[in-house]
This record gives C-alpha cells, sequence and structure tokens, in this order.
C-alpha cells in the first residue's frame, strides 16, 4: 500500500489527488476513506464499491477548493490472501 502524502490540486497532472495505492490492486480495495479538516470536520467521504474501484480526492469540499493545510485521513480497507502489515508515519 502507497498512501502520497500531499496534494496539489493545480491541474498539472502531478499529484493532484490524493489517492491509496496498492501494491496488489487486483487483489486490495478501498471499503470507505474519509477526510477530515485540522478541527476535525470532514470534507471529503467515499465508498469503495470492490475491486478495481479507485476513490481519490480533488482537494476540494462542496465544489470549492480547499486551502493549503493540514489535513486527517482515515480509511478501511480489503485484501484477499494474506493480512496486510507495515507501519505508517505521519
Amino acid at each position: 500500500m502507497f498512501i502520497f502524502q500531499m496534494c496539489f490540486h493545480n491541474d498539472d497532472s502531478v499529484n493532484d489527488f490524493f489517492e491509496v495505492t496498492f501494491r496488489f490492486p487486483d487483489k486490495s480495495h478501498v471499503l470507505l476513506m474519509r477526510i477530515f479538516d485540522r478541527w476535525g470536520s470532514m470534507v471529503f467521504e467515499q465508498r469503495g464499491n470492490g475491486i478495481g474501484d479507485q476513490i481519490k480526492w480533488d482537494g476540494t469540499f462542496k465544489g470549492r477548493d480547499l486551502q493549503p493545510g493540514v489535513y486527517t485521513y482515515a480509511f478501511q480497507f480489503e485484501t484477499e490472501g494474506n493480512e496486510p502489515n507495515g507501519g505508517m508515519e505521519m
């Protein structure tokens, strides 16, 4: 699993979205992803529909670009086969 830590919503096709990428995308998928602002208000929520479904956030809320800042994410995912392992530093 790879989670890029920055998102630049400037339409240059480089890091325009925040998304979770799996090493084996044909065996893993996101069930639910939520993004919160620094005050804990949810600014994004999307549920996955199954393997192959991509969930990504474009840095907007209600159609408007959000200000640069610190945002927290939470997601649930499911994999086939082995349980995922590893660590995450934030």
